[in-house]
């Protein structure tokens, strides 16, 4: 049954690698930077971390860009 689930997961990505990037509307856009937005709440809420470690996360980020 596990084997099956990992199959079907495998096969969902490679179908999205073959269909490309997705368009998406403002309404997906806002609600996947809320989602984002409170990963990083509930991961650094309580512990920020160093000045250190978000330098590197924002030049992580530019990076990417």
């Amino acid at each position: 049954m596990l084997r099956l689930h990992a199959l079907a997961a495998v096969e969902k990505r490679w179908q999205a690698v073959r269909s490309g990037p997705a368009t998406l509307n403002h309404k997906q856009l806002v609600a996947l930077a809320g989602e984002v937005y409170r990963l990083f709440i509930s991961r650094f809420e309580e512990n920020s971390g160093t000045p250190d470690n978000w330098a590197a996360f924002k030049a992580f980020n530019r990076v990417l860009k």
